[in-house]
C-alpha cells in the first residue's frame, strides 16, 4: 500500500490498516505529515507484525523516539526493508537498543537486510554501531546520505559487521575520509554500487578497486580532490559498468584510455575536470 504525500492521512488511517489488511507485506506512508509512532504501534500490535515486510516512514516528522520505535525490529519480526530518512527526532537512544531476540521465533530473519536513514543527522557513530551489530550479516543497502555526523568510525563498523553489502550511499557525507573508504574495502568485499558524490574529504579510492573486485556502479561526483592516478586505477576495474567523475578537477585525458582500451565502463559522466573536448571525441 502506497500513501506517500497523502497530507489527510492519520494514524487513524493505518490503525484502519492494521485492523482490516492481515496480509499487509509492504507499507509507505512517506511525507505523510500526520503519522506519528502511534501507527507503528497498531501495526506491532496486529497480525501485520507476522506479515510486513517493507515499511517507509521517510519525512514523516512527528516519528521520534519512542517504545514503538525502539522495538520495532523484535515487533515487526519480518521487517527487511526500512526507511526513517528524514525522520529528524529518531535519534542514537531509540536505535542502540535495536535487537532482534532469536527467541522469540524460530523463524526470524537475522535483521534488515535495506535501511535507509537519510538526513538523519541525530544519528552518530555510535548508533551505526548498533545498527549494523543487530543486521550483521543480513545488511546488503545501506544509505546514510547527507549525515553529517558520519564519519570514518560509521564505516569501520559496516565494515567490521555488513561483509554482505552490496550496496552503500555516502553522499554528502563530508565526514568521510580515505581512511573509512580504505575500511570498506576491507570488509565489504561483494559492494557492487558505492555513491562517494560530495565526499569532499576523499583523496585515493585505490584500495576500492583491490577490495571490491565486483564494484559496478561508482559515483564520485563533486569529490573534487580525489586524484588522477586513483581514477585511473578505478576506471580499470574490469566490472565496472557506471562511473561518475563530474567535478573530480585532476582527472585527465589518461582516464578516457583506459575506459576505451578496457571497453567495460557503459555509462560514464564527466565534466568539470582536465579531460578534454578531444580526448572525448
Amino acid at each position: 500500500v502506497d500513501l506517500s504525500g497523502n497530507k489527510q492521512i492519520t494514524d487513524d488511517s493505518i490503525l484502519a490498516l492494521a485492523n482490516n489488511c492481515c496480509q499487509l507485506m509492504s507499507l509507505s506512508v512517506s511525507q505523510c505529515s500526520s503519522i506519528t509512532s502511534c501507527s507503528v504501534g497498531y501495526l506491532s500490535n496486529s497480525e501485520c507484525r507476522e506479515t510486513l515486510t517493507q515499511l517507509d516512514l521517510s519525512g514523516c516528522n512527528l516519528i521520534s523516539d519512542s517504545p514503538e520505535i525502539q522495538s520495532i525490529l523484535n515487533d515487526l519480526i519480518h521487517l527487511d526493508d526500512l526507511n526513517l530518512s528524514n525522520c529528524r527526532d529518531i535519534t542514537d537512544n531509540s536505535v542502540n537498543l535495536w535487537k532482534r531476540d532469536d527467541s522469540c521465533s524460530s523463524s526470524l530473519p537475522n535483521g534488515l537486510k535495506t535501511l535507509k536513514i537519510r538526513y538523519l543527522d541525530s544519528i552518530s557513530d555510535l548508533g551505526i554501531e548498533c545498527i549494523t551489530r543487530c543486521s550483521s550479516q543480513s545488511l546488503t543497502e545501506l544509505n546514510l546520505a547527507y549525515n553529517t555526523t558520519i564519519m570514518d568510525a560509521s564505516l569501520f563498523h559496516v565494515a567490521e559487521n555488513c561483509s554482505n553489502l552490496r550496496k552503500i550511499v555516502l553522499k554528502g557525507c563530508r565526514g568521510i575520509t580515505d581512511i573509512g573508504v580504505n575500511a570498506l574495502s576491507e570488509g565489504c568485499h561483494f559492494l557492487v554500487r558505492v555513491d562517494l558524490t560530495g565526499c569532499l574529504c576523499i583523496n585515493k579510492i585505490e584500495s576500492l578497486a583491490v577490495g571490491c573486485p565486483f564494484i559496478e556502479v561508482l559515483s564520485l561526483n563533486s569529490c573534487g580532490n580525489v586524484g588522477h592516478g586513483s581514477i585511473v586505477r578505478i576506471a580499470g576495474v574490469a566490472s565496472l559498468r557506471e562511473l561518475n567523475i563530474f567535478g573530480c578537477r585532476f582527472a585527465k585525458n589518461e582516464v578516457l584510455e583506459v575506459i576505451g582500451e578496457r571497453k567495460n565502463i557503459k555509462s560514464l559522466c564527466i565534466g568539470c575536470n582536465k579531460i578534454t573536448d578531444k580526448a572525448v571525441e
